[in-house]
């Protein structure tokens, strides 16, 4: 990780191939291995390693490349499944000069795809994450906007809630990832992925229906 990080100081590693991680690896200083013995685990493994090392020296800050959006799902799908992307647009030198022209809070927002076949990216970067959860819901899921709203998930009493959503929502959808629409109220609001089921949590506003 630490040598990659070295010799590719400004690439993000999210954004690196395997089979371009492959050669890279192979063409270190020192390298010794057998390339033969090359796999999806291993090269997982060294990606996850340099991507510390990115993170650990504020390149992504520097970069503004697009990476996975905390707390999104990162692992690899065998169907479309969505993601949030995140890129910090934000100056590196913290708070500019009066006659700095950078954008001081620029967090931008893009929805993708998980899917390794599909590789989908939403060509639209927003800076509303919830607009860029929907456009990966509804790349994945079309449709999701005309489900049914659930009320909101009670503490305690998660499965018997997610029971009921199965019953609700089409045959399957939910079993495999799909997003479920769920009433909020204004202040708690986001968009966000919930492991439960392995899908988005879409709020909705109380009473108006309308997206937060």
């Amino acid at each position: 990780g630490i040598q990659l990080q070295e010799k590719f100081p400004g690439l993000d590693p999210l954004t690196v191939r395997f089979t371009d991680l492959r050669r890279s690896v192979t063409e270190l200083a020192g390298f010794a291995d057998d390339p033969a013995k090359s796999s999806e685990p291993r090269l997982e493994a060294i990606q996850m390693a340099w991507r510390e090392e990115f993170e650990r020296m504020g390149a992504y800050a520097r970069s503004h490349a697009w990476r996975p959006q905390f707390g999104s799902p990162e692992s690899p799908a065998k169907r479309c499944q969505p993601t949030t992307l995140v890129a910090d647009t934000r100056p590196p030198h913290g708070s500019p000069p009066p006659d700095c022209a950078c954008d001081t809070d620029a967090l931008m927002y893009r929805g993708a795809c998980r899917n390794p076949a599909c590789n989908w990216e939403s060509p639209y970067a927003v800076r509303d994450e919830n607009l860029a959860a929907e456009d990966a819901c509804g790349h994945a899921w079309p449709g999701w906007w005309d489900l049914p709203v659930m009320d909101s998930k009670p503490y305690g009493k998660e499965a018997d809630w997610l029971k009921e959503a199965k019953r609700r929502y089409p045959a399957g959808w939910i079993e495999a990832g799909g997003p479920i629409r769920t009433t909020r109220t204004p202040g708690a609001t986001r968009h966000h992925y919930a492991p439960e089921w392995g899908g988005f949590d879409l709020g909705v506003i109380a009473k108006t229906g309308g997206r937060p």
